[in-house]
């Protein structure tokens, strides 16, 4: 069976440009994802470098400690990281 397009002029380009729209939904869509994801990759690479600088520079966290953290063979670490 074979598609037939339609015979009006006013029927035509609606057939023609619905495709052209959904492929250039689709390729915004993709890009738009790419740079957010992108975007987000960046963000969560800062926030996890400024977390082991303040871990690095002794900051502590006394809200955070464990039973485990207030005994006395912690080896002298007095935070706790939780992930």
């Amino acid at each position: 069976m074979r598609l037939r397009l339609p015979q009006s002029l006013r029927a035509r380009p609606p057939c023609f440009l619905m495709p052209a729209v959904l492929a250039t939904a689709v390729v915004q869509n993709v890009a738009a994802d790419h740079a957010a994801r992108a975007e987000e990759d960046e963000i969560f690479d800062f926030q996890m470098q400024q977390m082991a600088a303040a871990l690095r520079s002794g900051v502590t966290a006394p809200d955070l400690t464990t039973p485990r953290a207030e005994s006395d063979d912690n080896d002298g670490f007095n935070f706790v990281v939780e992930v």
